[in-house]
């Protein structure tokens, strides 16, 4: 899975250099925005994936599933 940061890049690029620092707060944070035009209720999001879209690799190595999923 690729995690991605969304946002405009003059508040991300001193955290992408290095330099910069990240906030981290609950997820429910955000519904209780004073500004309405802010406020997004993150916690009722609701993703759903096909299998076929994830795929796991370590140190660039594609691990095939079927290989995790099997009892030997």
């Amino acid at each position: 899975m690729y995690k991605y940061l969304y946002g405009k890049w003059k508040y991300l690029q001193d955290l992408v250099d290095g330099s910069g620092q990240i906030r981290l707060c609950d997820i429910r944070h955000y519904a209780r925005l004073e500004n309405e035009n802010m406020q997004d209720d993150e916690e009722i999001k609701h993703f759903e994936f096909t299998p076929e879209s994830i795929k796991i690799a370590f140190a660039g190595i594609e691990v095939n599933p079927d290989d995790l999923n099997s009892c030997s």
